[in-house]
């Protein structure tokens, strides 16, 4: 079997770390080399106001994002964090040479080499995922008296397949999801900038979605139907 970085299909929010850290604070990036081949990883480090370090990481390469990150322990010199979601530890040293935190990528036995450097990973190149174009619709029950519809319109053209999100009774439209993924009948969209995940099964006839909307930590049932 093919070891992955990231479980599939994750989205985790912010998790508390009782250190003290200011300077690691920040977006980072590497690369894993893997059986698989070269996986990207991000790292987002956030002081809270009193200085704790909270943190997620991502995978895009593994349609992974919002991972929570534990026992972010960081100093002028090191920097080292757990991913509980993967049975994973990363431990790095600050390297003046490359202004970034060289070190080792700890997963199932093995030390890989992850040099992680300031910055945000460049939004991927759109492709194209077959079977989804249309306007799908549905409603969450964000409570028992609330109920929040929402309409995704897939579109695929030279560029790929994107994705565009209208949420009217939060007046949040326009929105666009950072990455479609479609694995068999496992449909992914993730709307990065509303901290969002769906994760859905569709039907056979391919004109239901059936899953569930993750977001602001919380887990939503939903149901889309394509639009005829």
């Amino acid at each position: 079997m093919i070891r992955t970085l990231f479980p599939a299909l994750i989205s985790m929010m912010f998790m508390a770390s009782p250190v003290l850290a200011q300077t690691a604070a920040g977006d980072w990036n590497g690369v894993v080399a893997m059986r698989m081949g070269e996986v990207r990883v991000a790292v987002h480090l956030q002081a809270e106001p009193d200085g704790v370090l909270v943190g997620t990481a991502d995978s895009p390469d593994q349609g992974g994002f919002h991972a929570i990150l534990t026992n972010i322990q960081a100093s002028a010199d090191d920097l080292s964090f757990d991913l509980p979601i993967a049975a994973s530890h990363f431990d790095g040293h600050w390297d003046p040479a490359t202004h970034g935190w060289a070190g080792f990528w700890n997963q199932d036995g093995d030390a890989l080499a992850l040099n992680l450097h300031r910055g945000r990973l460049p939004k991927p190149e759109l492709r194209s995922v077959k079977g989804l174009d249309g306007d799908w619709t549905g409603v969450v029950a964000a409570e028992p008296s609330m109920k929040l519809r929402l309409t995704y319109h897939i579109r695929t053209d030279a560029r790929g397949t994107t994705v565009l999100s209208e949420n009217p009774d939060h007046l949040a439209n326009g929105e666009t999801a950072e990455s479609v993924a479609r694995i068999g009948d496992h449909v992914v969209l993730s709307m990065n900038d509303v901290d969002g995940l769906v994760q859905a099964y569709l039907s056979d006839d391919g004109q239901v979605m059936i899953g569930a909307l993750t977001q602001a930590g919380q887990q939503y049932p939903l149901r889309l139907i394509r639009a005829p």
